[in-house]
């Protein structure tokens, strides 16, 4: 079932140019990070969002995809982002067009304010 998420939402990244069609799928924002397994910066990312997810848990979806996981939908969303490693995060609302990136570490002070961002937007 989550890799069928998955594979629906780089579907929708890939084939929708810069966002500017509503779908009906994706209701609310949401936020993609990627990451690697045994990376410092990725776990200590993960600790902030998963604080994050707690106080906008209901108004924003959160997904993670696994930076060396090989499959060409991802490799395509890569590429689309120029996103050369992990962690990496995406910042999307689909109804408004908005994608912001962030590379690296974020503080949940950044973070925080990149949700209000997408949501008021």
């Amino acid at each position: 079932m989550k890799k069928l998420l998955l594979v629906l939402f780089c579907t929708i990244l890939v084939c929708t140019p810069a966002f500017s069609k509503k779908t009906e799928t994706v209701k609310k924002p949401f936020v993609v990070t990627f990451y690697k397994n045994d990376c410092e910066e990725c776990e200590a990312l993960n600790e902030v969002k998963q604080e994050i997810m707690q106080e906008y848990k209901g108004k924003v979806d959160f997904i993670k995809i696994n930076y060396e996981l090989e499959d060409s939908d991802f490799d395509k969303l890569k590429a689309r982002y120029n996103i050369k490693n992990a962690p990496a995060t995406l910042f999307i609302n689909i109804d408004k067009g908005i994608t912001k990136k962030k590379d690296g570490y974020i503080s949940f002070k950044e973070y925080e304010s990149k949700i209000k961002a997408i949501l008021n937007d």
